[in-house]
């Protein structure tokens, strides 16, 4: 569920852009490898169908310079020579810079507007033409590329109060789409357990204070968002942070809008909802498959 709906007062407005700003640049910080994508690497060597400079991983080859997704081709026939990590830092500075202007403007939610709806999906929209440029051809980074999309419009859908239960179905498309690409294995029965024993108490006092007109729609949702949690830990790595962090934002949203308010609540759902959309879109590093283009 994307964290549009609720906003700060306006009186602390500067100290919530102070934590705002170091609470992003721990999260980027700890990304740790947020300026290169492991397993990536540099060739200095041109070959012999003249491709030139070219990075790779496993089985793909990208050549610079020849637009987003293009230019992947087999490594096959790519001849030995020194490697060097490829830095992708350029694909996500569109990320960090669209994110940094969301909390600088910090645009009040409390009136909507296009201008508000775009500022917000931006950083968003920006992983699409990351995952584009990585790894265009991989059906795994596809997927994602759907799930982002649907998450764009969950967040344009829910700056205005009236669209909320549009905004609910596209972030729901979008939870069924990681699931898609998380897919089933390993299955990790026991995670599941977890989350289950996690889950039922938080909804069960949730449910409360949900309208009545609400439950049937958030009570699906939460089965979704509760089994892309699943299958994100069972898949380890930046994916199983990002689904964390995607519910962790999820359920301080829910709880604020309909439990209790929350202090600083927009400000801790943001960052942990843009957190959680870059950790995952950075498992396409960790996709088994990268197919040719």
């Amino acid at each position: 569920m994307d964290p549009g709906k609720e906003g700060l007062p306006r009186k602390p407005r500067f100290s919530a852009q102070g934590w705002g700003w170091a609470l992003w640049g721990w999260t980027s910080w700890s990304l740790g490898s947020v300026a290169r994508v492991p397993g990536w690497a540099w060739g200095d060597n041109l070959d012999p169908q003249g491709r030139g400079a070219h990075w790779a991983r496993g089985q793909v080859v990208l050549k610079p310079g020849l637009g987003l997704g293009a230019g992947l081709v087999s490594r096959a026939q790519q001849p030995p020579g020194p490697l060097k990590q490829l830095h992708v830092g350029k694909w996500l500075s569109p990320f960090f810079f669209t994110c940094a202007v969301y909390f600088l403007l910090w645009i009040p939610d409390d009136q909507p507007s296009w201008v508000g709806a775009l500022v917000k999906c931006l950083p968003v929209l920006s992983l699409v033409v990351f995952l584009r440029a990585v790894d265009a051809g991989g059906g795994y980074s596809a997927r994602l590329q759907g799930a982002l999309l649907c998450s764009a419009v969950g967040d344009a859908c829910l700056v205005w109060p009236e669209a909320f239960l549009h905004g609910v179905a596209a972030f729901a498309a979008a939870h069924l789409l990681y699931l898609w690409a998380f897919g089933l294995t390993p299955l990790q029965p026991g995670l599941l357990l977890l989350v289950i024993l996690a889950a039922l108490p938080y909804y069960g006092l949730l449910l409360w204070h949900l309208p009545p007109d609400l439950v049937l729609a958030l009570t699906a949702y939460s089965l979704a968002l509760a089994t892309m949690l699943w299958r994100g830990l069972a898949r380890g790595g930046s994916t199983g942070w990002g689904a964390l962090l995607f519910t962790l934002s999820d359920t301080t949203l829910a709880w604020n809008a309909f439990a209790q308010p929350l202090p600083h609540a927009r400000l801790v759902v943001m960052t942990t909802y843009y957190s959680a959309q870059v950790l995952i879109s950075l498992s396409v590093s960790q996709s088994p498959k990268l197919k040719p283009n």
